[in-house]
């Protein structure tokens, strides 16, 4: 019967321990899958505001858009 004890026990301590390691695995996935959400995002958001940027400047001001086409505004 402490035999019988023993095994189950060692098999839950087992399962324990697969799950523990399977929950860390997922965390570690999250976190990476949460890093490159924020990169993506912050890099679409840069590129937006750096094209919005530039057509300002291109239809605003003259000497940009003389720089850019060689003709005036």
């Amino acid at each position: 019967m402490s035999k019988l004890i023993l095994v189950v026990g060692f098999s839950l301590m087992n399962t324990k321990q697969e799950v523990q390691s399977e929950s860390n695995e997922i965390d570690l996935n999250l976190n990476k899958d949460r890093a490159v959400f924020f990169l993506m995002s912050s890099s679409i958001f840069g590129l937006n505001i750096l094209l919005m940027l530039f057509v300002s400047f291109y239809w605003l001001n003259p000497s940009f858009h003389n720089l850019i086409t060689g003709r005036p505004l």
